[in-house]
């Protein structure tokens, strides 16, 4: 059973930014998104598919539930895309779109530490750009922007809408 609160997605066809063009950049970041998951062997096709949070061109999180091609694959994955590299994400461990990207943040941190340290590559989720200090650091600062710009608004709104 999923641990993602549905009431923190809604249908990628409801999704709208703050003004036209960033509805027009969200919609390009979900066709980026749909591209990325459904470009991996293991997903057949894509069921359904969730807005979560984002800002037009800088970074989204979508909740995408997929047809697997076998049944040890997970039918439900965050995806993050932006201005940095795509990840897809276990839904398991991240009940909502702000969780779902502070894990993901987690993860590109430890693709960080592993190239300025010259550490395994392979034990890190595989990021798409070349394994140099000028792109870690790129990285980094995009990390610490939505790590402290971004994401406490998103958790304060997630955490605010549960339950007591």
């Amino acid at each position: 059973m999923s641990a993602v609160d549905f009431d923190t997605v809604m249908p990628s066809t409801q999704m709208t930014g703050d003004c036209p063009e960033d509805t027009q950049l969200l919609r390009e970041a979900l066709a980026k998104a749909h591209a990325f998951i459904s470009g991996h062997a293991w997903c057949t096709r894509v069921r359904e598919q969730y807005f979560g949070l984002g800002v037009g061109g800088i970074v989204s999180v979508f909740l995408f539930e997929i047809a697997p091609e076998r049944g040890d694959i997970d039918e439900l994955l965050w995806v993050v895309v932006g201005d940095l590299p795509s990840a897809y994400l276990v839904a398991d461990e991240a009940r909502d779109p702000a969780e779902a990207l502070a894990q993901y943040i987690t993860l590109m941190r430890q693709w960080i530490s592993a190239v300025n340290e010259g550490g395994d590559l392979s034990a890190v989720y595989p990021v798409a750009a070349a394994a140099t200090s000028a792109n870690a650091a790129a990285l980094e600062g995009r990390l610490d922007y939505l790590e402290k710009d971004l994401l406490p608004e998103w958790r304060e709104t997630f955490e605010s809408r549960r339950p007591a």
